[in-house]
């Protein structure tokens, strides 16, 4: 009995020793004033931090009782079960998602029209400030608007620029010189070398082969211009998947200018085999791989990996030949900006008021230039960022000039056979197919989108009208 006693004693003071809040509560259920949800990817955790505690400071929160911020990478693969279920809803999240109108349809997202209403520091409208159209018109439904987009991506190819000096080589202008290029580091560098030895023209792992999307939707963007970009992403008919489109024919030419690159492979311009995609950023930081295509959160993924005077900058992407040219008969700079991430407020949020004044918060000018600073992420807000550009790094530099001079473009779509399901690909994303299992050719690839759409459209015309 003693010793019965003895143990239940022990368990009693283990119990008060730790305490037995953690165990009946989840995290973020406490009294908060703001709960903030946020899918952790490439640029960490540290810029929203900061841009937390400068908003507290602003409104007079505590940061560490007042606020709970919920961060994980995949975050936004459990939303649709925690907006359905009503699970840990947090008041704001920032990410992007394919379902969002159908989220929007359903319900589960509040509107913010009043947030691009809302009046910034400068007497301007978050709205007037709002530097591309395209990228708030995603979260618009009907009248309202439900998402508040938070940055301007910059994807395409990033290289060791230091390596480059060092080799002499120049920075390809054009599609054959990028090329030319790869042969040249090919035969230098990998033919008749020792593994050990070698440096690859291009590393892309197998884990992460929709990365070569960042290349080839800048080609695609170049053949089109954004503006027909913009009239395909409307999907109106299924005759824009069809193969002798200008739509499908841009496709085939850049799928084309790809397989170029990657027909060595297996040993020649790609290094990719087995290695994983961290890895691989390893072996890029080691010398070991001269150009990878990437999103302008590489830098800050790799950073501490970087040897001391080595930097890193994004190209901007070779002209492919038949590019769209401007007014002087120069061909037209274009930037794909990838997936549109944003702010968005789950209509089960316990907070909607300060959410917007976040909202609000993240869209002023200081924080916009703290957020590039923090994290190589480049708002998407027309702010004279000028000042600051000395204190960038070389990589940010380049980034910020890509989307100076460039015009941005996005899959942006609010169609009904989007909203059913149908992206910009057909069946996906073709590069495992092409890379891997059945080795689909650009020509198969592309005609077998046109097959596809012509038997499935009608499906997704009456799915996207449920």
């Amino acid at each position: 009995m003693k010793k019965i006693v003895s143990i239940l004693i022990g368990l009693i003071m283990l119990v008060a020793s730790f305490g037995v809040l953690p165990a009946c509560t989840k995290p973020g259920d406490g009294d908060y004033k703001l709960t903030v949800g946020y899918d952790k990817g490439g640029y960490g955790q540290l810029w929203i931090e900061n841009a937390l505690k400068a908003f507290c400071a602003q409104e007079g929160l505590d940061y560490e009782k007042d606020v709970y911020l919920d961060a994980e990478k995949g975050y936004m693969e459990t939303v649709v079960n925690k907006l359905t279920n009503n699970i840990q809803v947090r008041d704001v999240i920032l990410g992007s998602g394919t379902g969002f109108i159908e989220w929007v349809s359903k319900g589960w997202v509040e509107p913010i029209t009043d947030v691009y209403d809302a009046k910034l520091s400068n007497g301007k409208t978050v709205l007037e400030m709002t530097k591309d159209p395209g990228m708030r018109e995603v979260g618009k439904y009907k009248e309202d608007y439900y998402q508040l987009s938070s940055a301007n991506g910059a994807w395409g190819i990033y290289y060791n620029k230091t390596m480059f000096e060092e080799k002499g080589w120049e920075v390809p202008e054009t599609y054959d010189e990028l090329l030319a290029l790869c042969e040249t580091i090919y035969n230098a560098h990998v033919k008749n070398v020792s593994e050990s030895e070698r440096i690859y023209p291009f590393g892309c792992s197998s884990d992460i082969y929709n990365y070569w999307e960042f290349l080839v939707q800048n080609w695609i963007g170049q053949l089109l211009g954004p503006d027909q970009y913009a009239e395909f992403a409307k999907q109106e008919s299924k005759d824009y998947y069809a193969y002798d489109s200008v739509y499908g024919q841009a496709k085939l030419k850049a799928l084309q200018a790809f397989e170029n690159i990657v027909e060595k492979h297996d040993g020649g311009y790609v290094q990719s085999k087995s290695a994983g995609f961290m890895a691989l950023q390893m072996l890029f930081t080691q010398g070991k791989i001269a150009m990878m295509p990437n999103g302008n959160w590489f830098e800050n993924e790799v950073l501490s990996s970087l040897p001391a005077g080595m930097e890193i900058a994004l190209m901007p992407t070779p002209v492919i030949d038949g590019a769209k040219t401007d007014a002087n008969g120069d061909p037209i700079r274009v930037n794909y900006a990838g997936e549109v991430a944003g702010w968005f407020i789950p209509s089960a949020a316990k907070n909607k008021d300060m959410a917007k004044k976040f909202m609000i918060f993240m869209a002023e000018e200081q924080q916009c230039k703290n957020m590039i600073k923090d994290s190589g992420m480049m708002p998407g807000y027309n702010y004279d960022y000028s000042d600051i550009y000395d204190s960038l790094t070389v990589c940010q530099k380049s980034v910020y000039d890509t989307l100076r001079d460039a015009q941005s473009f996005a899959f942006v779509s609010t169609s009904v056979v989007s909203k059913a399901g149908l992206g910009f690909w057909a069946k996906g994303q073709p590069y495992d197919s092409m890379l891997s299992g059945s080795k689909m050719s650009a020509e198969e690839v592309v005609r077998a989108e046109e097959a596809y759409v012509a038997d499935e459209w009608d499906w997704y015309v009456e799915h996207g009208n449920l």
